[in-house]
């Protein structure tokens, strides 16, 4: 039995103390405390070994329905660019570049059901069953109200085209992503020239934030130029104001077809990958040794179509 009376050290009996050995009390006192310091380590040691928290896209759904409940609009984007970079910390896995980047698809796709007010990802031929069960039933009213209050730069629209497009590009890729976007705008162009209007147009800014969430997407899974030693840019610089620009919308089929050649499409593009490049202060194709940006676009074929 381990003594309880006050004691400076291991106890020692008469005989003990003078062969220099423990007395069977102390000896049991001693491994007692071994095993507790030893119990300690041990116990560290597993959860430093453990696995971080699983990652779901239902769960950063949930997650984002209590983080903005009653949310205002005019707070909306604070709350979810810090909301969105509590998320990515949480997906950084030292060592298993793999593991990170599976943590990092279910936040892409969570995101994207989130903001997916339609609910088109889930009806999506071939990728549905990917979304499907992370907005259960009762939750559309909930995620529709959040996707109402969700103005990015003053635009309701803006955060779905911008977290859906990045969903679909840890999906089925970025060129899947993007051209689902032009898709999606072609359908809302032929959709305005119907009577009585059953869309709203071809938009370039719609197509602008499809490419920007691309490009986000592009970056949290590693699939772009940038240097992974770099410090990570926050995320309202994937997404700049495009206000400035001017960019068309509204467009009927019809009036698309009759603005628009391959090279007004292009010129409109590189004006959008310009803003975006210059936002994040990068360029996803750097220019050869010895050549400036100029000099490689003019040397470059145009591959242009009238």
């Amino acid at each position: 039995m381990v003594p309880t009376t006050e004691r400076s050290g291991p106890e020692r009996s008469p005989g003990a103390r003078e062969r220099g050995r423990l007395a069977p009390t102390s000896l049991l006192w001693v491994l007692i405390a071994g095993l507790g310091v030893g119990g300690l380590s041990m116990d560290a040691r597993a959860r430093a070994a453990a696995p971080p928290p699983a990652i779901s896209p239902r769960s950063v759904f949930l997650d984002a329905l209590r983080e903005f409940e009653g949310v205002p609009e005019d707070s909306f984007e604070e709350r979810l660019s810090s909301f969105v970079e509590a998320w990515i910390t949480r997906t950084a896995v030292t060592g298993d570049p793999a593991e990170q980047r599976r943590r990092r698809k279910a936040l892409l796709l969570g995101l994207g059901a989130c903001f997916d007010a339609g609910g088109d990802l889930e009806a999506a031929p071939g990728i549905g069953s990917r979304f499907r069960g992370v907005v259960r039933a009762q939750e559309r009213a909930a995620r529709a109200d959040l996707c109402a209050r969700a103005r990015l730069h003053g635009r309701r629209d803006a955060a779905q085209h911008f977290f859906v497009a990045a969903a679909l590009t840890a999906t089925i890729g970025p060129g899947g992503a993007a051209h689902a976007g032009l898709l999606k705008e072609i359908a809302d162009a032929r959709g305005r020239d119907r009577r009585p209007p059953e869309g709203t147009g071809f938009s370039f800014v719609d197509l602008a934030h499809d490419h920007a969430g691309i490009r986000f997407a592009c970056h949290l899974l590693g699939l772009d130029r940038f240097d992974p030693e770099a410090p990570r840019p926050p995320l309202p610089r994937f997404l700049p104001p495009l206000a400035h620009l001017g960019l068309p919308e509204g467009i009927g089929w019809q009036d698309f077809r009759a603005r628009y050649r391959g090279e007004s499409v292009e010129a409109l593009l590189d004006r959008i990958h310009e803003t975006l490049d210059a936002s994040l202060q990068t360029s996803p194709s750097p220019p050869p040794v010895g050549r400036d940006a100029r000099e490689r676009k003019a040397a470059a074929p145009s591959g242009r179509s009238g």
